[in-house]
């Protein structure tokens, strides 16, 4: 099933079955979101890096290389290399799509707040 179909039925539709149907999508939707990272989680661990980190791990959302980092940021790729497995440490993660779930959530989270993600002061 495709565009985030848990189930077909077709008509005509017998009720219990629309109902049991319901009961395993609203199951499946608990046990994923149980499984995500909470807001507070999120905070906590992104709390856990350096500017430096964060900066990388935002670039990292962004879809750069380690090598596009590294230009950017004006350090070598090994530096870039070192941050980024800080960042997977840190973010408790093991892959970049995690780190960007993560960093997204803390984005929106503390939005209004101003999250500092340059590795210059205020």
């Amino acid at each position: 099933l495709r565009d985030g179909a848990f189930h077909f039925l077709q008509k005509p539709v017998d009720p219990a079955r629309l109902l049991k149907v319901i009961a395993m999508a609203y199951e499946l939707v608990q046990e994923r979101n149980a499984s995500s990272i909470s807001i507070q989680d999120a905070l906590m661990r992104f709390e856990r890096m350096t500017d430096r980190e964060r900066e990388v791990a935002e670039l990292l959302t962004q879809g750069l290389l380690n090598s596009d980092i590294a230009k950017r940021l004006h350090l070598s790729i090994r530096t870039v290399q070192v941050h980024r497995a800080h960042v997977y440490e840190k973010l408790q993660v093991k892959s970049v799509a995690e780190v960007a779930q993560v960093v997204t959530l803390v984005l929106k989270k503390a939005a209004p707040k101003k999250i500092n993600t340059s590795h210059k002061k205020p």
